[in-house]
Order: structure tokens, then sequence, then C-alpha cells
């Protein structure tokens, strides 16, 4: 059964085609979100969706035969929603060496649900079996940002006028 190594989520990062190094740029650990109020009879507004890569590597193991076929599966636990949501399959692998990468290169997720902690778990299973033999997770904190009311006008302007800053 292969093993967990990592999983990891950033803003951007890259595979080196000669030697098949992973750097990853800007490690997503807290993620802003804004609850979006739309008013009563107009659509929502619209929201700018996180985008991230996404990559899990697993560890064969001794008793992992080379021809033995293996799929994975990212799924998300979203703060106040009770199921968890597919986020990508992947294409059934098997160990050409001693690790293999799961790699979700632009991962887009458009809404959230509430603020607290999401998590991202990758598993695997033996193809065409039901059993996840394995899974590791990576946490993102959701913070909840509340937008700047609308300004109020000042005392000394009218609604509806356009004022220049003192000393101008």
């Amino acid at each position: 059964m292969p093993r967990p190594g990592y999983i990891v989520c950033s803003a951007a990062g890259a595979v080196d085609l000669y030697t098949n190094f992973v750097s990853c740029h800007n490690l997503m650990e807290i993620v802003e979100i804004v609850r979006i109020r739309p008013e009563e009879g107009s659509p929502p507004p619209a929201s700018r969706p996180v985008v991230m890569r996404a990559i899990a590597m697993w560890i064969q193991e001794a008793e992992d035969a080379p021809e033995q076929s293996f799929e994975g599966q990212l799924v998300a636990f979203f703060p106040g929603l009770a199921e968890e949501v597919i986020l990508a399959d992947f294409e059934p692998f098997s160990f050409k060496g001693p690790v293999h990468r799961l790699i979700v290169t632009d991962l887009t997720i458009s809404n959230f649900f509430g603020p607290g902690i999401l998590r991202l778990e990758c598993r695997i299973r033996r193809a065409g079996e039901a059993t996840w033999l394995a899974q590791q997770g990576y946490s993102l904190f959701l913070k909840e940002q509340f937008p700047e009311p609308p300004a109020s006008p000042s005392p000394q302007q009218p609604a509806g006028t356009l004022a220049l800053p003192p000393g101008n």
C-alpha cells in the first residue's frame, strides 16, 4: 500500500523538466473570503475565485507491484457544508519510480460556505476497488473579511457631489 508523502497547496509552482524537481511558490495558508449578501431582486455580485496548485506525493512501498494500477481523488471538506466536494479525479497510475505525484495545476474554488478550516484530502485506492487505502490532508484557514461600508457624505458636502481633498 503506497504511503503518503506530502500534500501542499501554493499560488504557483513548476516541475523542472530535466531534474523532475518540484518548486512551489507562495504556499497557501490563509484565504480571505467575503460574505456575499445580494440585494433583493438583483443577481449576486461576481466573486473572485481562489486559484491554487495542489500537489500530493505518494511513496511506493516494497509490496506495491510495478504493474499495480491506482486511482486518486482530491476532495474538499468545507466549513458549513456537510458533504465532501470532489475537486479532481486523477487518471489511473502505476509507480514508475519510488514516488508518484498527483498534481492539479489550476485548482479553482469559487464558492465558500463560511469561515473556518477548509480541509483538502488526497486519497488513493487500487484501480477498480471501492475502498480507499490511504489519504493525506492539507488545511487552509478561511478568514472572513468584512467589506468597508460605503462612505457617508461629510456634513459640509451634500450627497451626490464630488469634492477634492483639502489642500488641492
